[in-house]
């Protein structure tokens, strides 16, 4: 049994390596073989990497118990993205919206960087990415904008940006409506903690019109800002 196991192990490991490979990109592959998903999660988490060579990031895609898995990732100081993906033909023009928020900085900082990786590794050949926001007055709006602008008047990265009007008990709702029509988006998840259950759920109720979705939570303590420079 323990030998089926290895070779199993093994057999997939070179699967992944090459499908890596035509793919054009660098990894490290690690199988486990374990009775439950979430526990293979955990120590994914916990124990895997090379010496001081470690990942930064889990992803954790749309099943299983992902509040749990992701309060252990954020404990852990891993950054997180719930993916819920539908499957679709190759594009070449291909459309990202970014929710910001306001609240959890790092976050809209860190999907930031996650579309912009999208945009200059996947072989795209046209990436349009539009920068969301929402507020609760046509004055914030203005500021928000305003903010906008300062933020990426001397950045590196080429985004559009809109600002909404909403009020906070319609945010998930017009989210939906406004990247009905975009390929990606990604969208600030609350940090993990006491209710993470029942708020996930309601975000993936909420956002059935759009086709992927990113949940994002920034855990590691690394400066975004010098990498928009």
């Amino acid at each position: 049994m323990e030998r089926d196991t290895q070779y199993h192990e093994e057999t997939i490991t070179k699967s992944i390596a090459n499908s890596l490979k035509k793919q054009k990109m660098q990894a490290f592959v690690k199988v486990e073989t374990v009775d439950e998903i979430e526990e293979g999660y955990k120590r994914l988490i916990v124990s895997h990497g090379i010496g001081p060579l470690t990942h930064n990031t889990v992803l954790i895609p749309h099943q299983g118990s992902i509040p749990e898995i992701a309060e252990i990732a954020y404990r852990a100081g891993k950054n997180i993205i719930v993916l819920r993906e539908e499957l679709s033909e190759t594009k070449q023009d291909f459309r990202i919206d970014i929710w910001w928020d306001s609240i959890h900085r790092k976050t809209s900082e860190l999907m930031l960087v996650l579309a912009h990786m999208f945009q200059t590794n996947m072989g795209v050949k046209h990436t349009q990415i539009t920068l969301k926001s929402i507020v609760n007055s046509e004055t914030a709006r203005e500021q928000r904008l305003e903010y906008f602008r300062d933020f990426f008047a001397n950045s590196r990265f080429h985004v559009d940006f809109k600002v909404y009007v909403a009020s906070i008990e319609e945010e998930l709702k017009t989210i939906n409506f406004f990247s009905s029509e975009s390929d990606l988006a990604f969208i600030g998840l609350p940090i993990p903690g006491e209710g993470i259950q029942s708020m996930y759920a309601t975000y993936i109720k909420h956002l059935k019109s759009i086709k992927n979705v990113a949940l994002v939570v920034a855990a590691e303590p690394v400066d975004f800002q010098e990498i928009f420079k």
